[in-house]
């Protein structure tokens, strides 16, 4: 996604500059032109697997920030909350492991 606008600002921050500072134009003052690209990070992969009575969930420990919250319900007014079991980094990921309980469970990272 780009974005394009102007500024007067002396200290606005670039990088790598086709014009590295503010220009005068007599008569116009000063004023520069911008473009902007966004670009948004990819989720971190979530993997789930079971094993007897546990489900274990990890994560990359690169996605630092993204915490694990659960709910019981999917409805319009599912109230998530963080996971409480603390995950242990495993290698390079991020590692839940958790009992099964006799009702649904549903799993998110949320940033």
């Amino acid at each position: 996604m780009y974005f394009a606008g102007g500024t007067a600002s002396t200290d606005f921050p670039v990088k790598n500059p086709f014009q590295g500072t503010l220009k005068s134009i007599p008569g116009y003052g000063a004023e520069d032109a911008f473009v902007v690209k966004l670009v948004e990070a990819p989720l971190p992969l979530m993997q789930i697997s079971r094993s007897s009575s546990t489900v274990s969930i990890s994560w990359p420990t690169a996605a630092a920030g993204f915490v694990l919250e659960t709910t019981d319900s999917l409805s319009e007014a599912t109230n998530w909350i963080p996971e409480a079991t603390i995950p242990l980094p495993l290698g390079d990921q991020n590692a839940v492991t958790i009992k099964i309980g006799s009702g649904a469970k549903f799993f998110r990272l949320k940033k």
